[in-house]
């Protein structure tokens, strides 16, 4: 996601901050948002607009700030003021307020890039509080220090690893095994269907072939009736026709017979093949499901939301806490699902009564201080799943406490968009898509008609600004055309078919075009080194990327979730349609599959040693790729992540969380 942040006057605000700091520094690759502004040497000058753009890389003596250029102002006015200053606002999600400091350019170099004009700045700081300067310094050493900590560990642990080294890989090749059965058996039923719908098809032809040739025969029989009294030599070739179209007849009967033997063979070993995947794949969601409860913390509730990413280490975003309330509501597990939502209501610390976008699992505390709109919709979602499912109302008031400081954001944009949050000018499709879905939750609740209200005002934006009738797909945000493939999917998940097409707005071309502009087909190097062909979607069109494809398994898993939805609402208008998408599901929820990170580990539930312990998802099938929306995929090629993991089991069953419903189920009452 893309930040953009608005100042007066910067010059103003840099009265008072200073510190300098000359030294070199290691320096920390990452991506921050920066405000910049080119001012004279003494500052009196203004000599530039305010410009936004991002770290390279950073230290505590310096930046590399990465910029884009529109115009040629920016470029010339640094040519021609090499002694200018250059007053800086810089975005961190590990510091409350920004970090205000002045530097001085050290180098520039423009990047060739297609035709977009790229710069990257060499920066060193003048003047800089040494607070923040501390700050940066201890971080830039963490990760300097990594190496050095690491090694430590595992010369400590170096001994009690190798007693387990054999257990762990017997472990790890019964998990790889069922990986590799449920793969196989996923595969061969997609098979076995082809040959199935094959055979169909020629059986179909064939009843055409003897419908034409008894149409025929019944034909000749009435010329030779009325020939009966005719010349002999006509009547003898008549007959001669219609015996050869008999014995045509019996072939295409035979045939016919054959054809229906190998269909009921086909269908039996159809059937064998589902039920026995269908085993499979309950273990492997289970375990799957055992692992996620294994891994929530006892003190605060909160699950971390990857394992294996040393810089995100403990960390539990909101948007993937709300995740895990859903999917424990869903399977009853209530006590787990309180557990989060009791952290919420009363120990999370809040930022004008909403929260912040994640916290460290093992204490609460606040481990980014940024507060976005999408994460505390889910929030909202999540308790009123909870409230519906269990009759205790105590949480509702979150999801009353989120909607209405979301109304209060609405009522600053003239369109009814709602932007990403406080301070902030961007907005965000998949925002608006999630906060409509809060809204008609809460109404469909509390029947409150400010919230009815408001999700016919987002609805409108949607659907006037969000949707792209050209292109038949959406933005990624308001006056943003950039390819977001969630931005698409999820229209599926939250307005649903019904709604889609009253505005005029077809879900099929939604997917269409994510088909062609998103899904990607990659190696994929598992845990055990086997690599496997994987197809799945990406979260962009990775040529306007520009880098090699990459699947995002948790917008790959909302993708099966639509396509299960559209199969859905075809089921009795179109049967056939119904069921390619509904194949097009299974096809990519058996991807996904292919893509489930194993690894040793026992887990004992009620008595019963189940043999794995780490079954989950990885965030994308690559690590550290940039995912074209202002961050970047987590580093470790073993690393799980909670949000694929619970949208995959979501996939798996058929659960839509934006209308907080089973797909092919619905209730008493309607949203609207």
């Amino acid at each position: 996601m893309i930040y953009f942040f608005v100042y007066e006057d910067i010059s103003k605000e840099m009265a008072g901050h200073r510190g300098k700091e000359k030294r070199k520094y290691v320096r920390l690759k990452t991506v921050f948002p920066v405000l910049f502004q080119i001012v004279s040497r003494d500052k009196k000058q203004i000599l530039s607009r305010k410009y936004q753009g991002f770290t390279k890389d950073i230290s505590a003596s310096g930046m590399c700030l990465r910029f884009r250029s529109l115009d040629r102002e920016l470029p010339e006015v640094l040519k021609n003021n090499k002694d200018c200053k250059i007053l800086l606002v810089i975005e961190t999600p590990f510091f409350i307020k920004p970090i205000h400091a002045t530097g001085s350019m050290v180098w520039m170099k423009k990047v060739e890039r297609k035709g977009l004009d790229i710069y990257l700045l060499g920066i060193e700081y003048e003047e800089i509080l040494l607070e923040y300067q501390q700050k940066i310094i201890k971080k830039v050493k963490l990760m300097r220090d990594i190496p050095k900590i690491t090694a430590g560990a595992i010369s400590i642990l170096l001994i009690i690893i190798s007693a387990m080294v054999i257990h762990d890989f017997r472990l790890k090749k019964k998990n790889s095994e069922l990986i590799n059965q449920l793969s196989l058996k996923l595969h061969k039923q997609l098979s076995l269907r082809d040959d199935l719908d094959e055979s169909y098809r020629a059986r179909l032809g064939l009843t055409a072939e003897l419908d034409e040739a008894n149409r025929k025969i019944s034909l000749l029989n009435e010329k030779i009736k009325k020939l009966r009294d005719a010349q002999s030599n006509d009547m003898e070739a008549l007959k001669k026709q219609r015996e050869e179209l008999m014995l045509t007849k019996k072939e295409l009967q035979r045939s016919i017979a054959d054809i229906n033997n190998r269909n009921l063979l086909l269908e039996k070993q159809l059937k064998e093949i589902k039920e026995s995947k269908r085993i499979l794949e309950s273990r492997v969601f289970e375990i799957m499901y055992q692992y996620i409860k294994l891994s929530q913390n006892k003190n605060t509730g909160l699950i971390p939301s990857f394992k294996g990413d040393y810089m995100l280490k403990d960390c539990a975003f909101t948007y993937d806490e709300a995740l895990a309330i859903l999917l424990f509501t869903i399977n009853k597990d209530y006590e787990n699902a309180e557990k989060i939502l009791r952290f919420y209501l009363k120990e999370a610390q809040r930022n004008k009564n909403v929260f912040y976008n994640g916290y460290f699992a093992s204490d609460g505390s606040v481990s980014e201080y940024v507060v976005h709109t999408g994460p505390n919709i889910f929030i909202g979602l999540a308790a009123i799943q909870f409230t519906e499912s269990t009759g205790k109302g105590k949480y509702l008031s979150l999801a009353e406490d989120i909607a209405d400081w979301m109304i209060e954001l609405q009522s600053e944009t003239k369109d009814g968009a709602i932007k990403g949050g406080e301070n902030v000018n961007w907005i965000s499709t998949e925002h608006n898509l999630d906060a409509y879905s809060l809204y008609k939750q809460l109404y469909r609740v509390t029947k409150k008609d400010k919230y009815r209200e408001a999700a016919d005002k987002v609805l409108h934006w949607i659907t006037e600004s969000a949707y792209n009738p050209g292109i038949h797909s959406f933005n990624r945000g308001e006056n943003d055309t950039y390819v977001a493939t969630d931005a698409n999917v999820l229209s599926i998940l939250s307005l649903g078919p019904d709604k889609m097409y009253e505005n005029e707005i077809d879900p099929e071309d939604i997917l269409d075009f994510i088909e062609k502009r998103c899904k990607v087909q990659v190696e994929y190097r598992r845990p055990d080194n086997t690599v496997v062909l994987v197809e799945g979607f990406d979260f962009t069109d990775p040529e306007i990327a520009r880098r090699k494809p990459a699947i995002s398994c948790e917008w790959t898993a909302q993708a099966v979730i639509a396509y299960r939805i559209i199969a859905d609402y075809f089921k009795d208008k179109n049967p056939d349609k119904s069921k390619d998408y509904r194949r097009k599901a299974e096809y990519y929820m058996a991807q996904l599959e292919n893509i489930a990170l194993v690894k040793g580990g026992i887990i004992k539930e009620k008595g019963i040693g189940l043999p794995l312990i780490v079954m989950a998802l990885p965030y994308a099938s690559k690590e550290d790729v940039n995912t074209g929306h202002g961050w970047r995929t987590p580093q470790g090629q073993e690393t799980t992540s909670l949000a694929s993991t619970i949208y995959t089991i979501f996939a798996n069953k058929g659960y839509n969380c934006f209308q907080l419903r089973f797909i092919g189920r619905h209730r008493s009452t309607t949203l609207d």
